[in-house]
């Protein structure tokens, strides 16, 4: 099977059969996990999507930045003949532990397949990507981006080093304009949590689609394909279900002129309805030490790009 005869029913059975082959796991670490791979559905379908329309390689080699938990991998390895190697954040909570840049064989179960899978344990916005000039077809970074807490132009200008000549990158993170975010910061005062899984365990900065585009760009990216999509992964549910009280009623209220508002169709409005991004852009030209403004107001993170 290859990812140009894939469907929804095959993603489906390859999610499954991931959450059932953790059984030995403690119920609430395997709870978070069903939930994970249900909830995140139609973002591993449409990144899919994306790497059939633009990933035109035949057995090629693909390089996965931040593959924990292993689903969208395990997806890879069942549905495609390419080389798939990985990459998993140190298990620490604090980026200045000490750890070894090392890779280890990790043991993927789907349901009765089996896979055995190269994976690296490094920071990608700290280490150099253990890997050859030049060496990958494909690199996916598919929600990593909004955990990074220091460098994500490194990260960039990394993957832009070990991808090839036109070479291809598919890039996804939470849209940092959609409009349930902006409403529980309005309403509620906050929008993300402390995580018990350490500093890289929650989101650290909401990105928008213009800043991706400009990061990618300023490091000889050439987007090919930007795009605001609705991954569906949150239930909208109205605080009077629990309590009913006149503030209860005032935050509905706002909640419903808000959905709305981001169904009339105007450009301002639309980027808001979406709650992803996803960027496919192709390298252009050398790794280049470009850190844009915007993220960087005092200082300038310096790096090597000389490998």
């Amino acid at each position: 099977m290859g990812l140009n005869r894939f469907s929804r029913e095959d993603l489906s059975a390859i999610l499954k059969g991931r959450v059932n082959s953790r059984r030995e796991d403690p119920d609430d670490y395997a709870r978070n996990l069903k939930e994970y791979s249900e909830g995140s559905f139609q973002r591993f379908f449409f990144t899919l999507d994306l790497i059939k329309k633009h990933y035109l390689k035949n057995k090629g080699r693909i390089l996965e930045i931040g593959s924990f938990p292993f689903f969208f991998t395990a997806a890879l390895l069942t549905l495609s003949d390419d080389e798939i190697i990985g990459t998993v954040v140190p298990e620490s909570i604090w980026p200045g532990e000490p750890y070894d840049i090392a890779k280890k064989t990790v043991k993927i179960s789907a349901g009765a397949r089996q896979f055995d899978f190269d994976c690296w344990t490094l920071n990608a916005e700290k280490d150099p990507l253990p890997f050859e000039n030049s060496s990958f077809d494909l690199v996916i970074c598919a929600e990593v981006l909004e955990h990074l807490i220091h460098a994500p132009a490194y990260m960039v200008c990394e993957i832009s080093r070990v991808l090839k000549d036109d070479g291809l990158l598919i890039l996804t993170t939470p849209n940092g304009l959609y409009w349930h975010h902006l409403y529980r910061l309005a309403v509620f005062g906050a929008w993300e949590q402390y995580s018990r899984y350490g500093v890289y365990g929650r989101h650290n900065k909401l990105w928008i689609q213009n800043e991706v585009e400009g990061l990618l760009e300023g490091n000889n990216f050439r987007v090919v394909e930007s795009i605001c999509n609705d991954s569906k992964t949150e239930k909208i549910e109205f605080t009077s279900k629990y309590k009913l009280t006149p503030v209860s009623l005032i935050q509905d209220l706002i909640l419903v002129i808000s959905l709305v508002l981001v169904n009339i169709p105007l450009p301002f409005l639309s980027k808001k309805k979406s709650d992803q991004v996803y960027v496919v852009a192709k390298k252009a030209g050398e790794p280049k030490n470009y850190c844009p403004k915007y993220l960087y107001s005092k200082f300038k993170p310096s790096y090597n790009i000389e490998r």
